[in-house]
């Protein structure tokens, strides 16, 4: 991997993270970025220290004014507070009731507003519990880096990966991603059997382009990949945070769902049959399997008729035929109103199974859209936008 992958660069995405807050920014040096929740756990970063440093590495903050900071590399994220004493032989006789701490939430944000730093903060607070010296000294250690993680003053830059945007994603809000695991999304990828050289189509909505990044990253700078999407915007966050090369998001083409039917390739794709793909209406399919269930008249019935005609004998017959016609429909009317409903619920469900449903046949001629899409290497009228074109209309 280059230089330019593992170290922190100017113009590239970094993740921020602070305990278990994580957070995405774009580092420009000279600029200032905010982090935490808003409130008193809100503080602004500036990362200029961070640059030419590798990804992974550990920093302390240095508070310059009123919750701006600025960072400084150490070699390791633990940091020895001089706190852990001589504590007791166990447990047993601790009370977990919530009323050991002496102090407030609103006093120790007090305690932070005034300029104490997290190794102050811890102090006080290990002071101010009326547990802290009886429990044992794993107990005592437990305890003062769970409250390190929260005061503390280390951060850890990390290069954006699928995981880390996938927890990122899912601890602010599991809906943005729709509820996206990353395990949900280890097997969407294994079964996908996506690789470098092929030709794929991925359908994405209300995810934030994460399933869209991760099969990018697995094409590498071969094959070709094309999002189809719904709405006024592709759905590419998650891509523009993996600090994906040029050549890599050349793979890349979006595309709107509503575009796709209007497919005119230069070249049809043959079928096995060696006939053109056609996507057809839905309506029309419906129309014309009504029409194959009408037999047309045979030749041996036309001959009958027109013999008819001719012979008059026929027209006795005829006559006959209508006496007795009349005579059915006397029986027929006679039915019971329950028999004549019964026969149209029949006809009806007879129906239904002729005409197949409406839904099956758009998704049937959505993937023969999405199939001959894929096939082609050239198009007319088709509304293709490439990453980089798609980002020079966003700006």
């Amino acid at each position: 991997m280059s230089e330019e992958r593992t170290t922190v660069r100017e113009g590239c995405v970094v993740l921020v993270q602070k305990g278990a807050y994580l957070k995405t920014c774009r580092v420009f040096r000279g600029r200032s970025y905010t982090f935490g929740k808003r409130g008193d756990g809100q503080f602004t970063l500036n990362l200029d220290g961070a640059l030419s440093c590798p990804f992974g590495s550990s920093f302390r903050m240095e508070k310059i004014s009123n919750k701006l900071f600025s960072v400084v590399k150490i070699e390791s994220p633990v940091i020895s507070l001089d706190i852990v004493k001589e504590g007791g032989v166990d447990n047993r006789d601790l009370q977990d009731d919530g009323r050991s701490q002496k102090l407030t939430p609103d006093e120790i944000s007090k305690l932070k507003n005034k300029g104490l730093t997290g190794k102050e903060v811890i102090q006080v607070i290990t002071e101010n519990s009326s547990t802290f010296k009886d429990k044992t000294i794993y107990s005592q250690e437990k305890y003062v880096n769970k409250k390190q993680k929260k005061y503390g003053e280390i951060i850890t830059i990390h290069r954006p990966t699928i995981r880390l945007l996938n927890d990122m994603f899912y601890t602010q809000d599991p809906l943005k991603i729709a509820n996206l695991r990353i395990d949900s999304l280890s097997q969407l990828l294994c079964h996908s059997n996506v690789q470098g050289g092929g030709d794929f189509g991925v359908f994405e909505s209300g995810s934030q382009g994460l399933v869209t990044a991760a099969l990018l990253q697995r094409m590498g700078t071969a094959g070709r990949l094309v999002q189809v999407y719904c709405g006024g915007h592709p759905q590419r966050e998650a891509v523009d945070l993996m600090n994906f090369t040029e050549e890599e998001l050349q793979v890349l083409s979006f595309i709107n769902v509503t575009k796709l039917p209007e497919a005119r390739l230069r070249e049809a794709p043959a079928t096995n049959a060696g006939e053109p793909m056609e996507v057809k209406e839905v309506e029309g399919d419906i129309d014309k399997e009504k029409k194959e269930h009408i037999t047309p008249e045979s030749d041996e019935q036309k001959n009958t008729n027109e013999n008819s005609e001719q012979d008059p004998s026929h027209k006795n017959g005829e006559q006959l035929d209508t006496e007795s016609q009349g005579s059915k429909d006397q029986h027929v009317n006679s039915k019971t109103s329950e028999e004549q409903d019964q026969e149209v619920q029949e006809s009806a469900e007879q129906s239904k199974k002729q005409i197949p449903s409406r839904p099956r046949k758009v998704c049937l001629n959505f993937l023969v859209c999405l199939t001959s899409f894929l096939a082609s290497r050239e198009y007319v009228g088709m509304g293709l936008t490439s990453v980089q074109s798609s980002t020079e209309e966003g700006s």
